[in-house]
C-alpha cells in the first residue's frame, strides 16, 4: 500500500557542545501528535535522571552517575556531563510505503 504523504515528523536528540556535539534521528512518525507524545515521553526519561537541557541546577546535582541507557532511543548519546535535548522537526515527504513504515516502528 503506498500512499502521497507531505508530512513527517522526525524526532531527534542532541548532546554536547561546539565540536562535541552530536545530534541523531530517534524515530519518524507520520504524526504529529504520535511525535509529540514520544518526545514527551523521552523528555521525561531524561529529567527524571537529571540529563534534560530543561533540569534545574539543582535536579542536574542529583542527577545519576552514566552510563545511561534509554528504552526509548537505542542510538542515545550522552557527552562529558552536558545535557541532553530532544526536538521534532516537521520534514517534507513524497510518496510512502506505510506498510514498511509500520513494520519497522514495530520493530
Amino acid at each position: 500500500m503506498t500512499t502521497e504523504i507531505t508530512k513527517a515528523w522526525v524526532v531527534q536528540g542532541t548532546t554536547g557542545e561546539y565540536s562535541d556535539r552530536r545530534e541523531w534521528i530517534v524515530c519518524v512518525f507520520l504524526s504529529e501528535a504520535e511525535a509529540k507524545d514520544y518526545l514527551a515521553q523521552l523528555e521525561a526519561w531524561a529529567c527524571g535522571l537529571g540529563i534534560h537541557a530543561s533540569c534545574t541546577r539543582a535536579q542536574q546535582r542529583k542527577a545519576s552517575p552514566p552510563p545511561y541507557v534509554c528504552p526509548l532511543d537505542p542510538q542515545f548519546q550522552f557527552i562529558n556531563r552536558s545535557e541532553v535535548d530532544y526536538f521534532v522537526s516537521c520534514e517534507a515527504v513524497g510518496a510512502v510505503n506505510l506498510q514498511r513504515v509500520h513494520a519497522e516502528k514495530k520493530t
